[in-house]
């Protein structure tokens, strides 16, 4: 299994929407990663079932989904409206241009670099980060709950999930992941660090994992957690508090998927839990 791949220079820019013309009030609304290189956009606007504040969403994305349009379509077409000289494709002068023609309801903001490995991944994080869209609950768990599932690979199913240990007390407490055999356990928690939830569900969860380990001397504890691209939602400190405060370590589930996998099957090998339980791999 990979962890990383070689990252590579992008540009991001956001789609940003008008929402106070006499004050000139925008907000961002989805991002845009290009790689002049290679010539490839990737796109994030928002999807059903999300909101933005201060946005009419049902009246915004026909503007939205249009301006995007206009910009495919200048792409393939290799030039640009009212350029006399048209600047490479995706290049900073050439999203420069894009943005002086966009000054309506939907406009570009300002192209900044950033490296990525993966990026048709690591731009849901980004948008998490910019954007800072309110997700239902279900969705923001359902998120997480997938990225766990793809970095255990084959280990996924050896292993329960929504299962409940006893907490401080004995307060029953739900786990994402969880294995036992007659004296031990593993428990699996993760966290969307790239979410404008972040610090409340870090802080929630590091009180979750204490609680879990007040109760339960032998049990092993290991954290997966979504970041943003390039640290921009700041998740540096919350990932450093989590492994400091519940005394766990915690790994990237993007970028660290390789150590993640290995440290969960570890700590399953230790589990009496037969001779087959690694079989098929």
């Amino acid at each position: 299994m990979s962890s990383t791949s070689t990252a590579r220079s992008y540009n991001y820019t956001t789609i940003r929407y008008l929402v106070d013309e006499d004050r000139d009030v925008s907000v961002p609304v989805g991002v845009i990663l290009s790689d002049t290189d290679r010539g490839e956009l990737h796109k994030r606007i928002p999807c059903e079932g999300e909101r933005i504040s201060e946005v009419p969403l049902a009246s915004a994305m026909p503007s939205i989904e249009l301006a995007l349009s206009k910009i495919d379509t200048w792409l393939r077409a290799g030039g640009l409206p009212y350029a006399h000289e048209s600047p490479r494709a995706l290049s900073e002068g050439w999203w420069e241009q894009v943005r002086k023609l966009m000054q309506f309801r939907v406009r570009i903001g300002p192209v900044r670099p950033i490296d990525c490995s993966r990026p048709d991944e690591e731009l849901e994080g980004l948008y998490e980060a910019i954007v800072k869209p309110k997700v239902r609950p279900a969705a923001r768990t359902a998120r997480v709950d997938g990225a766990v599932t793809k970095a255990l690979d084959r280990l996924a199913p050896r292993m329960a999930s929504g299962h409940t240990v006893r907490g401080y007390r004995d307060r029953p407490i739900s786990v994402l992941r969880y294995a036992s055999d007659a004296d031990k356990a593993v428990v699996i928690e993760a966290v969307n660090l790239a979410a404008s939830t972040a610090e409340t569900d870090a802080y929630a969860l590091s009180s979750k994992l204490r609680s879990i380990q007040e109760s339960n001397e032998n049990v092993s504890l290991i954290v997966g957690y979504l970041a943003s691209p390039g640290g921009l939602n700041g998740e540096a400190s919350l990932k450093e508090w989590l492994e400091h405060d519940a005394h766990v370590q915690a790994y990237d589930l993007g970028r660290e998927t390789s150590a993640f996998h290995d440290s969960v099957r570890q700590m399953l090998s230790e589990l009496q839990l037969g001779p087959n339980l690694f079989a098929g791999e």
